[in-house]
């Protein structure tokens, strides 16, 4: 899978793994966000 920036939230570098039902994990371990809320969008 990949992930792609939308239009707001954090900037591609953060990227990039899912983990589950829209929540992302960035390259920061701590820093788990929610799809919606940063702008995170999934792209086949």
């Amino acid at each position: 899978m990949k992930l792609v920036f939308s239009h707001r939230g954090y900037p591609p570098e953060f990227l990039k793994i899912s983990i589950t039902d829209g929540a992302w994990v960035t390259s920061r371990p701590a820093a788990i966000y929610s799809g919606r809320s940063t702008g995170w969008e999934r792209a086949g």
